[in-house]
């Protein structure tokens, strides 16, 4: 299965909007994804940082009714590749299935999950 995605900034957040299952065959797709919104985030910050048109990338999920283990190994390389670029990654909605997930493999305290795309970038 396919996923689909939307990419528009809010307030001073890019924001990532999938859509579909991420499971071992579309992971990959959201790898790449996310690795070209936050590298193109990055690479728009001035080089002393002071204009930064974005505090971060918010990763809204709101569209992702399943994850399963590849999915949360790419959610984990994007978080370390967004914090060494000096980046948020912030995610919004998400399933249930998601959320506890997330509980139960303790990355709910490194990628708390906002309910939603206006609570990620207040």
């Amino acid at each position: 299965m396919q996923i689909a995605a939307e990419k528009y900034d809010r307030g001073r957040f890019r924001v990532l909007a999938v859509s579909g299952e991420v499971d071992v065959y579309s992971a990959p797709s959201l790898k790449g994804l996310l690795v070209d919104v936050i590298d193109s985030t990055s690479a728009s910050r001035g080089q002393d940082g002071s204009e930064t048109p974005t505090n971060g990338v918010v990763l809204d999920l709101s569209g992702v009714p399943f994850m399963d283990s590849a999915g949360l190994g790419v959610l984990v390389g994007a978080q370390r590749r967004a914090h060494g670029a000096g980046l948020a990654l912030r995610l919004a909605g998400g399933s249930a299935q998601l959320h506890r997930l997330l509980a139960m493999t303790g990355l709910v305290k490194v990628l708390p999950p906002f309910a939603d795309v206006a609570a990620a970038t207040a």
